[in-house]
């Protein structure tokens, strides 16, 4: 992630991109960038991105979003499996 997102800050676009929602929205989703910035990154320890993933990467926040045609039974049939599967893992 951090090469990823080094590269990202890096480019003439990224960084005018990040400035403008920076100066529009500087609280809020928008102010976030999804892979971190490097700021950030550079001070995270292995502890503190092993808590956010335990803290976040669960089965209770988890959501599924459906749009478009399909057959509700199908779909809930399906997404039963997937709840059992999830809440089986310890």
């Amino acid at each position: 992630v951090y090469c990823e997102m080094q590269g990202r800050e890096n480019t003439e676009g990224s960084l005018v991109d990040r400035a403008i929602l920076d100066l529009l929205y500087p609280k809020g989703g928008y102010s976030a960038e999804t892979g971190g910035k490097l700021a950030n990154l550079r001070t995270l320890t292995n502890e503190q991105v092993s808590r956010y993933h335990r803290e976040n990467y669960q089965a209770s926040n988890m959501m599924f979003v459906l749009t478009g045609a399909a057959d509700e039974t199908e779909f809930l049939r399906a997404l039963d499996q997937v709840e059992a599967s999830v809440c089986a893992k310890p």
